[in-house]
């Protein structure tokens, strides 16, 4: 049985070289003078003056929408950080100094886990 898998996977290994050879093959037929024009072109091809009109119109509404989305994306994520802050001093407000030291995120977050876990341990100790 074992021989017979060891053959099986063998045979697995040729058919998966020959798609993979019949790959490249089908690459390289269908590369040609035409494929190298799209891919390695970096100018746009001539347009009629009333298309390219409508193209510099578009374009300045999209940067007008680009800047405007990147504009709403800045106040956004400062108000998430103006929010996160105040959790933050909320937290570090909310328990004693000796439990986060440092101002930083991590020191008033790891301070809080370890002052909840004592709360609990002191909550189960003294029972209900």
């Amino acid at each position: 049985m074992l021989n017979n898998d060891v053959g099986q996977q063998g045979f697995n290994n040729v058919s998966l070289e020959a798609s993979m050879q019949q790959s490249v093959n089908d690459f390289e037929t269908n590369s040609g003078p035409a494929f190298n024009r799209v891919f390695s072109s970096t100018e746009a091809p001539a347009a009629s003056t009333g298309r390219r009109k409508r193209r510099r119109i578009q374009n300045i509404k999209n940067k007008e929408d680009m800047e405007t989305q990147r504009m709403t994306h800045i106040a956004v994520e400062r108000n998430r950080r103006r929010q996160m802050n105040d959790y933050l001093a909320a937290l570090r407000a909310m328990m004693p100094g000796c439990y986060a030291q440092r101002g930083d995120q991590a020191s008033i977050i790891g301070g809080a886990i370890n002052f909840v876990k004592e709360l609990e341990h002191f909550a189960i100790s003294r029972g209900p």
